[in-house]
């Protein structure tokens, strides 16, 4: 029984990485589209700011 109870509560927690993705884009709002692309940055440079290439003045 504890187990099931267990399951139960957290259920809702785990969601889909598109689903945390639209959510935080209604929070800030932000398109989805705009929301991918700060985590593709943050995902490839560990920054959400736009990336410089070397030699970029």
């Amino acid at each position: 029984m504890s187990a099931q109870i267990s399951k139960d509560c957290t259920r809702h927690l785990i969601i889909s990485e598109d689903e945390t993705k639209e959510k935080i884009a209604d929070l800030v709002g932000l398109n989805k589209s705009t929301v991918q692309n700060i985590k593709t940055r943050i995902d490839d440079y560990d920054s959400p700011l736009p990336h410089r290439q070397l030699g970029d003045h």
